[in-house]
């Protein structure tokens, strides 16, 4: 069965793409081979609490992912993960991210400083690839304001839904996803190591 997922025009023709559901391992395979083919992107408008990261913020994001990894994500990623954080192959991925047309990085702020980033990915799905808000501001609607600008996005490129994915023992995580409307149509549950794990949730923009 085929359901509209997106209808950015991704293809330079504007059509309004037919995309099967699909496994979310080859659903994650085709958005990577989609955005070697080229993605064009999607002209926001400016949000002070959301600053497109440049190549100069790199080391920032990074600092920020080490120091959540360190706090909300301790017991869910492994220790050597944190405690043997590569800080020059996290530098150089985010990079790569950022200098990539497909992906849009942005920097949250709030209180004149870095609380969180956010990651989105644009090919034949947009994803909500990461969002990252320390511990000290969550639970203060930063997480609902990035709902919203993920949703502004996905407006910019005429896209009907979003999708994430989530660490299936993240329960808060899941649990603000859902708070969030976001309906869950996909697991992926078949790693050796647990964190590999994801479940996928769909957000439909009303």
């Amino acid at each position: 069965r085929f359901r509209v997922l997106a209808t950015c025009p991704l293809s330079g023709r504007g059509r309004r793409r037919l995309i099967r559901r699909r496994h979310p391992k080859r659903q994650k395979m085709e958005i990577a081979e989609s955005a070697a083919a080229g993605t064009p992107s999607c002209d926001m408008t400016d949000n002070k609490m959301f600053v497109e990261a440049g190549k100069d913020d790199a080391l920032s994001i990074i600092g920020l992912r080490h120091k959540i990894w360190s706090t909300t994500y301790k017991g869910i990623y492994p220790d050597h993960m944190i405690d043997d954080f590569d800080w020059a192959w996290h530098e150089e991925k985010e990079l790569s991210r950022i200098n990539d047309p497909a992906y849009s990085v942005y920097l949250i702020q709030k209180d004149g400083q870095n609380i969180g980033y956010l990651t989105i990915h644009q090919a034949n799905v947009i994803t909500l690839q990461s969002l990252y808000i320390v511990s000290e501001y969550q639970r203060q609607g930063v997480g609902r304001a990035a709902v919203e600008h993920v949703k502004a996005f996905c407006r910019e490129c005429d896209a009907a839904s979003f999708i994430c994915y989530c660490v299936p023992e993240n329960v808060n995580a899941r649990a603000f996803y859902e708070r969030m409307g976001g309906t869950l149509i996909g697991a992926d549950l078949t790693n050796d190591e647990k964190w590999q794990n994801s479940v996928t949730y769909q957000f439909t923009l009303a």
